[in-house]
């Protein structure tokens, strides 16, 4: 056990030095499509009849993207249930053909304007990654479960300069127990990844804020209400993305270069008015955590994000949730902030620090997954001042979705994926037995063989 824990200690090391710098080129690349973009955009603006050029090139990205999913269905959406479902033995992972396609398909999503984040593909890069490493000769296969977990930390640490985040995420979303094993290799993964994201990126917070103001222990009831709200708005959230997935689900027998120009053409009409809402929304995040969002215009950037992020992701193109749900937390906070200040004059100026705990709360809501809330907020602002409004806040949140009984986004994205795998099954079934999809057995189903609801 000892040679074991000393070995995946050392292929951890390596297998942060690889996703590292396969998250680094994958946010250099994202970085300069981004830019392109926003030229292109401005460009557009200044030209008469120049707009429609902008939706054809969304359109075009899209569709691409859209055929090379299809390559490897494994790499749509998030990617993070997949990597779960590997580590339970649930579901089987292809380095050669994911960390290509999640690449190339998630950076021609995000270019397109998808309201989607880098942190999704960057894990199942990562995990691909580990994998990759373990199936290096003269290696035994004891390892390969490890090395997985250790590139998903990994990609996380990379993706948000967040070493530690990435290693209480494994722990507490992917593998959901405490292994010695998984954490010696997984911090050592998750270390060696954002050092190489700092040599090569820099070594500042991903958010760069002058500096956020401490909240009052007077604020604590406000934190609590803030938490209730966050967490009614979490189960809106995962319900409306339940819905946009099985409304997408019924055209899964159109060709795979359609389904995502539904969410190109939004891409492109909520970006001329609102181009603040089209990407994963850095930016925007940054500029609220500046306090340089006005707070007229929070309800309009929140409701166009929310939207964007519902239709983008069931596009079923690759691209995550994390960075898209951490804006919109931004946002409330912000707003709450804001009426907070107009109903308690002395309690004014606070929204910045509102905004990031309420990115936490709106996170652990969604995720389920508290402590790498507050961990990932903390590491991503740089800052510790306010560990308990967050854990005030992120533990509401919790209590309210528990109430609730509402699934974590996570297992439900892995549910829906099971159901239509089970009845993609059952129609192969039964097509080779000569009968009809979706009447054996008394059940209803699509002709396609899919699981209906």
């Amino acid at each position: 056990m000892r040679n074991l824990g000393l070995r995946l200690f050392a292929d951890g090391i390596l297998v942060g030095v690889l996703a590292g710098l396969l998250a680094v080129a994958f946010r250099l690349v994202l970085t300069e499509a981004e830019s392109w973009r926003s030229h292109l955009m401005v460009w557009a603006r200044r030209r008469p009849g120049g707009w429609p050029l902008v939706l054809l090139v969304f359109l075009i990205l899209a569709a691409v993207a859209g055929r090379l999913t299809a390559l490897a269905p494994e790499t749509a959406g998030s990617g993070i249930p997949h990597v779960a479902a590997v580590l339970r033995r649930q579901r089987h992972l292809d380095w050669r053909r994911v960390i290509p396609v999640k690449f190339l398909a998630g950076a021609l999503a995000l270019g397109a304007g998808f309201s989607l984040g880098r942190e999704g593909p960057t894990v199942q890069i990562g995990a691909a990654a580990g994998q990759a490493v373990s199936r290096a000769p003269f290696r035994p296969k004891v390892e390969e479960r490890y090395l997985v977990a250790c590139g998903a930390g990994a990609g996380l640490a990379a993706t948000f300069n967040a070493p530690l985040a990435g290693v209480i995420f494994v722990l507490e979303e992917l593998q959901r127990n405490f292994s010695p094993l998984t954490l010696g290799a997984v911090w050592a993964a998750s270390v060696a990844a954002d050092l190489i994201s700092q040599y090569l990126l820099g070594p500042l917070p991903t958010f760069r804020v002058a500096g956020l103001p401490r909240l009052p222990l007077a604020t604590l009831p406000l934190l609590v209400l803030m938490g209730a709200v966050a967490g009614v708005l979490g189960i809106a959230f995962n319900r409306c993305l339940r819905q946009a997935l099985e409304l997408y689900a019924r055209f899964r027998k159109w060709p795979t270069w359609l389904h995502p120009l539904p969410a190109a053409l939004a891409a492109g009409a909520l970006g001329y008015y609102l181009p603040q809402v089209l990407g994963g929304g850095h930016p925007l995040a940054e500029g609220i955590l500046g306090g340089a969002v006005a707070f007229r215009v929070i309800p309009l950037l929140f409701v166009g994000k929310f939207l964007l992020t519902m239709v983008s992701y069931g596009a079923g193109v690759p691209g995550g949730i994390f960075l898209p749900l951490l804006v919109l937390g931004a946002l409330l906070g912000s707003f709450f902030g804001h009426l907070v200040g107009l109903v308690f004059p002395a309690l004014s100026g606070l929204d910045v620090g509102f905004a990031a705990v309420a990115m936490a709360a709106y996170f652990t809501a969604i995720v389920r997954a508290p402590i790498t809330g507050v961990v990932l907020v903390v590491e991503m602002t740089g800052s510790y001042k306010n560990m308990l409004a967050l854990l005030a806040a992120c533990l509401t949140a919790y209590m309210v979705t528990e109430l609730a009984r509402s699934e974590p986004v996570y297992e439900m994205l892995l549910h829906l994926e099971e159901a239509r795998e089970g009845g993609r099954e059952a129609g192969r079934v039964i097509l080779r037995r000569g009968g009809t999809p979706g009447v054996a057995g008394g059940g209803s189903g699509h002709p396609d063989g899919r699981a209906s609801g």
